[in-house]
């Protein structure tokens, strides 16, 4: 009945019950921290780079807002936050920071070979800076 009332042939209606399987498994995936690093990073505008941290800026008197790495950013505002003579148009619209790189665990907590109470050393680790 659900075929006849979508109009689609046997093949499309498993075709997309496929996809939809897919996207559950990527959903879950997720969920679980495994995500490739890339997972959530965004394009500089000039380099096209995909970074973790970018900063919204003018950079030209179009007035368009750009999304800029940080190795773009030193280019277009001469390294100062509020620009400088060089710089005119250049103007300072906030940070971007990729907020599911947070989510990422490490594999040694999907293997299960870490118990509980090293969880605790690992955020401990983890908020000095050490991996």
């Amino acid at each position: 009945m659900a075929t006849a009332l979508r109009n689609e042939t046997p093949e499309q209606r498993a075709a997309r019950k496929e996809q939809i399987k897919a996207q559950k498994a990527d959903k879950r995936a997720r969920r679980e921290g495994h995500v490739p690093d890339e997972y959530g990073q965004k394009q500089c505008s000039l380099c096209n780079q995909f970074k973790d941290l970018l900063i919204r800026c003018q950079t030209d008197q179009t007035e368009k807002w750009h999304m800029v790495c940080g190795k773009c950013w030193k280019k277009v505002s001469g390294g100062v936050i509020d620009g400088d003579d060089d710089h005119p148009d250049y103007r300072y619209g906030g940070l971007w920071k990729n907020l599911h790189k947070a989510d990422k665990l490490p594999d040694s907590l999907h293997e299960g070979d870490m118990g509980a109470d090293n969880l605790e050393n690992l955020e401990a680790r983890h908020d000095n800076g050490k991996p």
